[in-house]
């Protein structure tokens, strides 16, 4: 049985920043999830600024870009019990 995901209010939820990275020197048939890569995730919007600024300049020449997307993080996931299968529902929970 699958699990029904809740999804509680976005006031719940923190913000976080992923500082990804698109690769500009593929083929124009290579598939977008090889182009683009999650490098990290923080919380800090300016650390992710100085971030994307330094990999640019680091990398300016390798054929990638980088840039920050505002997301959010949920801990733990919301899931209705009922729906989580038997030998899950027995784990710890943290």
């Amino acid at each position: 049985m699958k699990a029904k995901r809740v999804d509680p209010p976005t006031r719940l939820r923190a913000s976080v920043y992923a500082v990804v990275r698109v690769e500009t020197d593929t083929e124009p048939d290579t598939a977008w999830e090889n182009r683009i890569t999650i490098v990290r995730v923080v919380a800090d919007p300016e650390f992710a600024d100085a971030e994307v600024e330094r990999l640019n300049a680091l990398n300016a020449h390798k054929g990638c870009r980088y840039f920050k997307q505002q997301t959010r993080f949920e801990n733990p996931p919301v899931e209705v019990p009922s729906a989580v299968p038997a030998d899950t529902a027995a784990a710890p929970q943290v």
